[in-house]
């Protein structure tokens, strides 16, 4: 392994896809932070050059991490192979994927290291200039200053729900990885251990601190925030700030909704991430449960947001329109429609191996051209319709939210 050089710099790589940023690369900028070193994060995607990346590397005279996912492990080891050929010092493949499903003998280049967990126990080896550092994962907050801070708040695709300005992010807990969603974009709101960690309330309201005064709102990112935590949305509250947090559907109960209404909560988001013909392991929403706990949210003067998952197995045309006639009778207030593909590593991922549906034909490292999963029987245009279809509704809704504001 090279020996790093003298600067306390760390080039911190992610590849863009959905959103700008994930709660990964939040942890991981959090985690060098607290190890002392100062980071310089490099997004890429599909458009990006081998030089710029090399350039951006060199140029940084230090140690380099990549965080890595499943979906684009292709790339991610292209680009560990040119920021080893870039720089002197260390450069670590990290991510909760490399657990879930680890790499192959000789997949990385000679002196590209491996960290299978964000956390400052696993990556201090490489960056942390103690010979121990003891701070456990509920003590590492994500860092979103490091990725922009308020500019980042100004970019409708940096990290918000719904393409909003001014939404500040917020993870309270880091769900087991046998928990995680089955939806690849949904996936990059968490960040997962081996087992669920809830953040100690200092660093989980970090980046509320860092940029309360840039923001008009918050969301809390945890899929389904517990009972426990609920005092840090209080605590977003006082500051008068309109506050999303994400439930499961059968959890939006009358009693949950009223106490979270009083602590300020202005909007109840959720994961249409199933369909009731078929359902993947993991998932937590039909339309159907949607709808039943959409009334209980608007009878306390609360929007409903919902992530629309397009494309599930199983699914088709017919279907898509079933749920979103839910969805629309429910009067839903913001849609997001995320295009399905299983979360490496996951019961699903497995499960939809094991439907004959995944991986798809074709090169999975190119990320910007989304890549459906396979269903041999259906008509070959179908997942256009089934996305064209959800998109329209996607138009409807946001038409009819404009207009109120």
């Amino acid at each position: 392994m090279p020996d790093s050089t003298a600067t306390s710099r760390v080039t911190l790589i992610a590849q863009r896809d959905g959103g700008e940023v994930s709660a990964e690369l939040a942890f991981a900028a959090g985690a060098l932070r607290l190890m002392g070193r100062d980071v310089s994060p490099l997004l890429v995607d599909f458009s990006s050059t081998e030089s710029a990346v090399a350039e951006a590397v060199a140029s940084g005279q230090g140690d380099v991490l990549i965080v890595s996912t499943l979906e684009g492990r292709e790339m991610d080891l292209l680009l560990a192979s040119r920021a080893r050929a870039a720089t002197r010092g260390k450069v670590v493949l990290a991510g909760d994927a490399l657990s879930r499903c680890p790499l192959f003998p000789g997949a990385l280049d000679s002196g590209v290291a491996q960290a299978s967990a964000i956390t400052t126990t696993a990556l201090a080896p490489f960056f942390s200039s103690t010979s121990a550092h003891r701070s456990g994962p509920e003590r590492i907050g994500a860092d979103f200053t490091a990725l922009g801070g308020a500019s980042l708040l100004r970019r409708t695709l940096g990290g918000s729900f719904f393409g909003e300005v001014g939404e500040i992010p917020i993870l309270a807990t880091r769900p087991a990885r046998d928990r995680v969603s089955p939806v690849a974009e949904l996936a990059r709101f968490e960040a997962p251990l081996n087992v669920e960690t809830v953040l100690l309330p200092a660093p989980a309201l970090s980046t509320l601190r860092d940029l309360a005064d840039d923001g008009r709102s918050v969301a809390f990112w945890d899929r389904d925030l517990p009972d426990a935590l609920w005092p840090l949305v209080e605590a977003c509250g006082a500051r008068e700030l309109g506050i999303s947090v994400r439930l499961a559907p059968d959890r939006a109960l009358p009693e949950r909704l009223s106490v979270l209404r009083s602590y300020g909560v202005t909007r109840i988001v959720m994961d249409c991430d199933a369909h009731s013909e078929q359902r993947l392991p993991g998932s937590i929403g039909s339309a159907e449960d949607i709808a039943r706990a959409a009334s209980c949210v608007h009878g306390l003067n609360m929007e409903v947001g919902v992530f629309l998952v397009a494309g599930l197995p199983g699914e088709t045309t017919r279907i898509m329109q079933a749920r979103i006639d839910f969805l629309r009778a429910a009067r839903i207030d913001r849609v997001r429609v995320v295009p399905f593909e299983p979360t490496g590593g996951t019961p699903a991922w497995h499960a939809c191996i094991a439907l004959g549906v995944w991986p798809p034909i074709g090169e999975l490292w190119n990320r910007e051209v989304y890549r459906p999963i396979r269903q041999p029987e259906a008509a070959r245009d179908m997942w256009t319709e089934i996305e064209s279809t959800a998109l329209h509704y996607l138009a409807e809704v946001d038409v009819v939210y404009r207009g109120k504001r």
